[in-house]
This record gives C-alpha cells, sequence and structure tokens, in this order.
C-alpha cells in the first residue's frame, strides 16, 4: 500500500466540510453528528435539548452554514388566541361575576377622540368592558371595526387587540382584516404561531402575499395547505454569517459592533432579497436603519459605512474577509467621507459624489436599489441622492438572487433592516 494512505471519497458521510479529514480521537462526533442531521432527539419536553457538537469538532464543517430552522409543532394549542406571549404587567382583571374593568386601548387616539354619549363604553380614552363580552365598543358593527383594523393591525399587536373583547378576538380572524395586505410573521413569532396556523390561515387566504422567515418546515406546510397564497421568504442576519466584530440581535433584525473589536465588521443576510412565488415586478431593493451612528472612527477616517448584494449563496463562501468588498460576486457601495465609491468584487467600478458618509446621520434609512439595467442607486430616507454605474460587462446579471452584504465600518455601531420594498 503507498505510504500516502487511502483518500476517502468526497461523498463518504465520514468526511466533514470537504477540506476536513476528522482525526480519528474525534471519531466520536461523527454517532452526534447522524443524530443531529436525522433529528433523532425527543422534543416531547421543553427541558431536553437538541445535541450539540464541540465548537472545535471537525464534523461542524464551515461557519459560515446556517443552522437548521428550529423544529415547528402545528398541532393547535387550546384557548392559546394570543400567540404572542402577553406582558405581566398589562393583563387586566376581571372579576368573578363579569364586571366590568378599565384599561388603557390599543387604539390610543382613536378612542380620546369619541364621545362617550354618543358611543357607550369609550371614556377618555379608555375601554370600559370585561374582556370576556361578545360586544365591541362603540356600538359600531362589524364592517366598520374590520376596516379599522385593516388599517392598522399586525401579527405583533393581535394579542393587544383580542384582550380589549371577545368580539375583536373574532373580527381579528375575518378575511376582510388581511384581504389584499402583505401579512408579515416577525422573526421572534414563529415558534409562537406554529401551533395556531391552521387556525389562521383562513383568514390570510385573500392576503396579497405572507412573509414568513426561513423554515423549512413551515413552507413546506404552506405549500401545501395554501398553493394559492403568494409566500416570500425575508432576510434576516444569521449568526453564522458575520466576522467576529459583529454581532446578531433581535432576532436576526439588528447587527452591532462587537465592543473593542477593530475588523471583520461584515455581515450577510441569510435569504435573497426577494423570493415571492408570484413576480412582483419591483427591482431588488435593500434597506436598513443607522441606529447608532456613535462609534469611533478614528482608526479609519476615510471609510464608513457600506451597503451592498451579492450573488454567491451565502452557504457557499468560506471564509468572508475584513471587509465587504472581499465578498466573492458582490457589488457593494462604500460611503468614504467625500463620495460613494462601488466596488464589484473588490475593485472600484464607479463613483459619485451625490453622497457621502459626511451627511450619514442616526436614524436616516440607507436603501440600495438594482435597476432593471443593473446599475445601483441610493436611496436616503427614500429620496434618490446617487446612481452608480459600472461598465456593461460589469453590471449586475438580471434574474440571480441577491444576498444583503453590510459592513458597519466607521461611526456606524448599530443597524437594522426594514420591511421596505421600494424608496
Amino acid at each position: 500500500m503507498s505510504n500516502k494512505g487511502m483518500l476517502l471519497s468526497r461523498q463518504s458521510p465520514h468526511l466533514g466540510f470537504l477540506r476536513h479529514s476528522p482525526a480519528q480521537a474525534m471519531s466520536g462526533h461523527f454517532d452526534q453528528l447522524c443524530k443531529w442531521r436525522s433529528h433523532d432527539f425527543d422534543t416531547g419536553t421543553a427541558k431536553t435539548k437538541q445535541p450539540r457538537l464541540p465548537c472545535g469538532s471537525p464534523y461542524v464543517g464551515s461557519r459560515r452554514h446556517a443552522p437548521p430552522s428550529p423544529l415547528l409543532t402545528f398541532s393547535a394549542l387550546p384557548a392559546a388566541f394570543e400567540f404572542c406571549p402577553l406582558d405581566s404587567t398589562e393583563e387586566e382583571e376581571c372579576n368573578d361575576e363579569g364586571g366590568a374593568s378599565t384599561h388603557s386601548s390599543p387604539f390610543g387616539d382613536i378612542f380620546k377622540s369619541l364621545d362617550s354619549d354618543t358611543f357607550p363604553g369609550v371614556e377618555g380614552g379608555t375601554v370600559s368592558h370585561c374582556r370576556h363580552s361578545g360586544e365591541t365598543p362603540g356600538g359600531l358593527p362589524d364592517e366598520a371595526w374590520e376596516i379599522v383594523f385593516s388599517l392598522i393591525v399586525d401579527l405583533p399587536r393581535i394579542g393587544s387587540f383580542a384582550r380589549v373583547t371577545r368580539g375583536f378576538s373574532q373580527l381579528l380572524k375575518s378575511p376582510m382584516v388581511w384581504a389584499h395586505r402583505a401579512v408579515e410573521v416577525p422573526f421572534g413569532m414563529i415558534s409562537g404561531l406554529a401551533p395556531q396556523l391552521d387556525t389562521w390561515l383562513p383568514a390570510w387566504r385573500q392576503a396579497s402575499k405572507l412573509v414568513v422567515p426561513r423554515s423549512k418546515q413551515l413552507l413546506a406546510k404552506l405549500s401545501k395547505d395554501v398553493p394559492e397564497l403568494p409566500i416570500e421568504v425575508a432576510w434576516r442576519f444569521d449568526a453564522r454569517l458575520n466576522g467576529d466584530g459583529v454581532e446578531v440581535i433581535n432576532f436576526g433584525w439588528s447587527v452591532k459592533r462587537v465592543a473593542d473589536a477593530e475588523e471583520e465588521f461584515v455581515v450577510l443576510g441569510d435569504a435573497p432579497l426577494t423570493q415571492t412565488v408570484s413576480a412582483t415586478g419591483l427591482p431588488p431593493y435593500l434597506e436598513v436603519i443607522l441606529d447608532d451612528r456613535s462609534a469611533d472612527s478614528a482608526g479609519d477616517i476615510l471609510n464608513d459605512f457600506g451597503i451592498g448584494v451579492t450573488a454567491q449563496p451565502p452557504s457557499d463562501i468560506d471564509e468572508l474577509g475584513s471587509v465587504a468588498d472581499e465578498v466573492p460576486l458582490s457589488w457593494v457601495v462604500d460611503f468614504t467621507k467625500h463620495s460613494v465609491v462601488l466596488s464589484i468584487n473588490n475593485k472600484e467600478a464607479a463613483k459619485g459624489y451625490g453622497v457621502s458618509g459626511e451627511v450619514l446621520r442616526e436614524g436616516d434609512r440607507v436603501g440600495l436599489r438594482v435597476t432593471a439595467a443593473g446599475t445601483i442607486e441610493i436611496f436616503i430616507n427614500g429620496k434618490l441622492h446617487e446612481h452608480l454605474v459600472p461598465l456593461p460587462s460589469e453590471c449586475v446579471p438580471p434574474g440571480v438572487d441577491l444576498f444583503p452584504v453590510l459592513d458597519l465600518y466607521g461611526c456606524t455601531a448599530r443597524l437594522s433592516r426594514t420591511n421596505a420594498y421600494e424608496p
């Protein structure tokens, strides 16, 4: 036999990420890996935790690979209308005899403008009734409340509205409330919504689309139960898709710089900008809010925040590099002190002076839109400030999936994504 040893096939299950051949001393990790991949563990109790491989195990593979979606349970829970957990300080009380309770209304100024003589049960911006009552306040017909809800309600507020009265609980499941609207499931609500999903899907059948976090289980169920409903996967920041100088927070909605970090401020989105089943006709658009601009930029007085897209799926990227420009197949706009520079695969391709890092302020919304011609437009608070046009051979090709790329250099210490699909 050759002294070089025997090479395993790349398809062998004993290989971790393609370039890692496990040491014999760590071969015990393989059983854990098989068990983890097959989800062969008890999820019947809350105390049981999913097996986790040691960080040093060669079976972990590249850390750029996003972890599997959380396991969801779709069996209905009894008497569990409010899938968004309620804060104990907000709970109102009703006496045993069905007496009235008074609490602040989630409608705010709407109730304050109503006359208690004309609308019984409404006094000074509060609603006096028992949450178990089947009546709706103000004496308004159900159709009127459906119109009101269609203008103001979203999933995070369902629990607040449902606590007002049982009548609201029933109206919130009316298809008229959600018709022709985009229903968005926040990242932190997916596990709480799953057990009650079957009771809500009939209410959303007339929605324009359903926007959900990435979850193979959820997408498979929706495809089976509501095949006619357009489904879109909302991208989010992922803890496996960022540099060491960035921390993912707020269920993947936001990112912030790690204290005392000096480099590797790059972070990617885990899904393309749009994955709508039925084409919207809108060009790809990425927008973030600059939540905190208080970071010390003394280390780099020229370069600031960067925003862009990549056509390379994050799971195929081995190393992010120190800056966003090093992400392969990327188009990144860097804000410098006096200009913006479009870098394509880490090479300058276009430059503009319509906006710069000096004009960015805390709370600004920064947007990037890819035009039909493959050029790049930059928006600040919804207003077009710059149009960057590279060579025709360097433009963004049409029809490719584009993943978000952000760089928190300069003053930007924290940013969050928005739900905007156009400026």
